[in-house]
């Protein structure tokens, strides 16, 4: 299959953008402590320990924003999209467990992309940081 380069770009790009500045809002605008503070009640209620759900929080936050700026300058790509979907089985899992029905509008978009960029073949992506330096 021979897909246009622009495509695997156009699509990290996006999925990077989505990532890192939602992390950015998490960790920087809006903060931790508040985060932490909307599924306070639901932990205490579901018995799950605070500590295990700062740890998440904290964790998630750090790989979407990392992740996020790997993908969007095209570096260490398959092992971004690993830890990127394995945080997104974590939140999916969390959420579920302590809210029961929540909103898949987040994670729904996310997980479309990500598989989709796993499904182009690597040798389809070229504008990334990798190959731009090897041009030199």
């Amino acid at each position: 299959m021979i897909v246009d380069p622009f495509v695997p770009f156009m699509l990290r790009v996006i999925l990077g953008s989505l990532f890192f500045f939602q992390a950015y809002d998490k960790l920087f605008r809006i903060g931790l402590q508040k985060n932490y503070h909307v599924y306070e009640e639901d932990c205490r209620k579901r018995k799950v320990p605070l500590s295990f759900m700062k740890i998440s929080v904290l964790f998630s936050s750090y790989i979407e924003l990392l992740g996020g700026l790997f993908l969007m300058i095209g570096v260490f790509q398959h092992f971004t999209l690993l830890l990127l979907g394995l945080n997104l089985i974590m939140v999916s899992v969390g959420l579920g467990f302590l809210q029961g029905l929540w909103d898949l509008r987040h994670v729904f978009p996310r997980l479309i992309l990500l598989t989709l960029i796993y499904l182009i073949p690597k040798e389809n992506d070229t504008w990334n940081f990798h190959t731009l330096f090897n041009m030199f």
